[in-house]
């Protein structure tokens, strides 16, 4: 520390760029060059007010419409076309438009009255007694109302509308900096947008025009779907009432409160689009939002690409979604292995069939092998016509496969930055992201990738893990997963695929080190903690280094949760807690229940922390923690994790576990309580195993 002459010390999403420059003096120096946004003096836009229109007027004019005789002799785009020009008409009539500010922020009148006051009294006396008890009151005044403000906006907002509060001031923004691409640096939002598009298009895959051969199958088919008025307004009811962003300026909310007079004319588009395989411009159309993944926020290739398409395609691909899945599900025709968007099936009921994998081999001290393989821009390298001999050789043929086709191909996409749209580009590859088929036809084009496996493999989406105790059997299975790869165009990167070796016995874990894998001629980098989905497994089959990681987290959104409420209520700060900390204290708890009195405490002890902390701020006494908890409405933490809330949802894989319990005398008095009642693993010898789980129980004792 005694050489250290130069500190820069910032957030570290505003460096952009740090250089050592050679001495001027004695020593070296730096040179910090930050990624600032310019604010204007006054930046004013304006905006429709969609919660505000008539819509009364405007379904009054929906439905005196003959769209029967408006639509006659009109091909699919010209009449999407008409009722496009009908909605824009309407709504620059019924929906009232505002001038915002965006760089100002409003007070009350009693506010302007006392900063104009202030004033006054400071050009004629100065910093008198006066001036400073004005000033004491206008502190007061703004602390109240930010107060108010923040209680109205957060008492009785949805979760989503919570965590969205939070997330922006707990967060740095998320607008795109200064870009670098070769001899290209991008400072205005035109030249950036450009530059993104550019970015995004280099991820394509172009066909090779070879199709795989596809073993033959006799399965049911599906060929259309039903679209009746009615089936229309539904799916138009159940949009979200946001305003969102989409390429033909018809937000979902606006959809959702005509959802009665427009399903008609809707229906009548629709279910022509199906009949003649003609999809309209707008619908093929994407604005896409950059989010940065992470890496340097300069370099364009390190934005993923949202794509916000049209409200009016998403319900037709919702009422198609819901057809296919049903298709799907009932044929049996996805892999049980897939977890990746589909119901009743999520992240931990992957993780706790896997986990259940690893302890029945771990059981005989055998090493466990699992390979980690990461796909390069997995929905954006989906090749097309491929997707399609897939979608048609698992029954979906006909009309509906013809327009999955037409939807999926010669789409375009615009990249977004603030106000600036870049040039249209034409989009060769991949399923949309953001779109609500292109996550369904993903897992149905992946779907196929462990029939030649030999090894236990597990899909959540485009993530695959391979596992055996047998390393022979994994490393022909790496050579037949790049075989698929080659035939069906998909990318893996070598370099960010991983493999540990699980096992609770030390002297396996050392010996299992000189073990590699090989994958496209390139070495698997071994690793000693993986993170899946959430959940960090650890060689030796211990979640220490999840616990402490997750901890360490918490306490951090804690301090950040008292900083950013200052002005908070009790029972918003108790909100703000179940809904944005607590969550991620608990997820995963099923898989990393921990056993040990050490991490119980310590999980116990971030809840003991933070009602402490309320306690201190609101001035309540504090008697002891169980008492004060119930006051506020909590539960402690181990309570939670023996009622397990998200075993409901987890139906699809049942662990082997006995049907035998065994009680344990409960003592009140011992802190935090422990359970009387748990269930025991059936294999022998387990209750020694670190990673043994006894799982609360919340059934009555037989």
């Amino acid at each position: 520390m005694d050489n250290i002459l130069d500190l820069c010390l910032s957030n570290s999403k505003l460096i952009k760029e740090v250089k050592v420059r050679d001495s001027f003096s004695d020593h070296n120096f730096i040179e910090v060059t930050l990624n600032m946004k310019k604010k204007l003096a006054k930046e004013r836009i304006e905006v429709k007010l969609f919660k505000k229109a008539n819509y009364d007027e405007i379904n009054y004019h929906l439905s005196n419409i003959d769209w029967t005789m408006i639509f006659m002799n009109m091909t699919v785009d010209q009449k999407y076309e008409t009722f496009l020009n009908i909605i824009w008409r309407l709504i620059d009539e019924y929906v009232p438009t505002k001038r915002i500010d965006l760089n100002i922020k409003t007070h009350s009148k009693a506010i302007y009255c006392l900063q104009r006051k202030k004033r006054i009294i400071w050009r004629r006396e100065g910093n008198s007694m006066l001036y400073k008890t004005v000033c004491s009151e206008l502190k007061s005044i703004i602390f109240q109302e930010e107060k108010e403000r923040t209680e109205k906006q957060l008492a009785n907002s949805s979760h989503r509308n919570f965590f969205r509060f939070i997330n922006t001031r707990m967060k740095p923004t998320a607008d795109v900096g200064v870009l670098k691409s070769r001899d290209i640096v991008a400072s205005d939002d035109g030249t950036k947008a450009e530059l993104l598009s550019q970015s995004f298009m280099n991820f394509g895959t172009i066909d090779d025009k070879l199709i795989p051969k596809l073993p033959p199958t006799e399965k049911n088919s599906i060929e259309d779907i039903e679209m009746e008025p009615y089936i229309v307004e539904y799916a138009l009811s159940k949009l979200q009432p946001k305003c969102n962003t989409t390429p033909d300026n018809i937000p979902s909310i606006f959809l959702k409160k005509v959802c009665t007079s427009a399903a008609l004319p809707l229906a009548i588009i629709f279910r022509d689009s199906l009949l003649t395989s003609d999809v309209p411009e707008f619908w093929r159309l994407a604005i896409v939002k950059p989010l940065f993944k992470k890496g340097n926020r300069s370099d364009p290739n390190n934005y993923r690409p949202i794509s916000l398409t049209s409200s009016v395609a998403k319900v037709i691909e919702k009422i198609i979604r819901k057809q296919i899945s049903s298709f799907l599900d009932m044929n049996q025709i996805l892999s049980t292995r897939q977890f990746g968007f589909r119901a009743k099936m999520n992240t931990e009921a992957q993780l706790l069939v896997y986990q259940s994998d690893i302890l029945q081999k771990s059981g005989s001290k055998q090493v466990l092998y699992s390979i980690y393989i990461d796909f390069r821009k997995a929905f954006d390298s989906v090749c097309i016509p491929k997707l399609i001999s897939k979608i048609s050789n698992n029954g979906i043929r006909g009309n509906l496969c013809n327009w999955l086709s037409r939807f999926l191909s010669d789409r375009s996409q615009q990249v977004q930055v603030n106000d600036a749209l870049s040039s249209r580009q034409k989009v060769v590859s991949g399923v949309p992201q953001g779109s609500v088929l292109g996550p369904l036809l993903f897992i149905l084009f992946i779907n196929d990738i462990g029939e030649n496996l030999n090894s236990q493999f597990l899909l959540y989406a485009d993530d695959l893990k391979l596992y055996s105790t047998d390393r022979k059997t994994i490393q022909d299975d790496l050579d037949t997963l790049s075989k698929w790869c080659k035939d069906w165009q998909m990318e893996i990167s070598p370099e960010k695929c991983q493999f540990i070796a699980f096992s609770p016995s030390k002297k396996a874990i050392s010996l299992s080190k000189n073990q590699h894998f090989t994958l496209l001629n390139c070495k698997i980098p071994k690793c000693e903690h993986v993170r899946d989905l959430g959940v960090i497994f650890s060689e030796d089959l211990t979640f220490k280094n999840h616990l402490n990681i997750t901890i360490r987290k918490a306490q951090q959104r804690i301090n950040i949760l008292f900083n950013i409420l200052k002005l908070g209520s009790l029972e918003i700060l108790i909100k703000c807690y179940t809904i944005y900390i607590r969550p991620l204290i608990e997820y995963g708890s099923l898989i990393y229940s921990p056993a040990q009195k050490e991490m119980i405490y310590k999980i116990e002890g971030l809840q003991k922390s933070f009602v402490f902390r309320l306690t201190k701020k609101f001035n309540i006494p504090y008697e002891s923690y169980f008492n004060t908890i119930r006051e506020f409405g909590l539960e402690s933490l181990e309570e939670r994790s023996g009622i397990c809330p998200s075993i409901n949802s987890i139906n699809i894989y049942i662990l082997p576990i006995s049907t035998q319990y065994s009680s344990k005398s409960g003592n009140d008095n011992q802190q935090p309580p422990t359970h009387s009642q748990f269930q025991k693993s059936q294999r022998n010898g387990s209750l020694q195993h670190p990673c043994n789980l006894q799982y609360p129980c919340r059934l009555q004792h037989p």
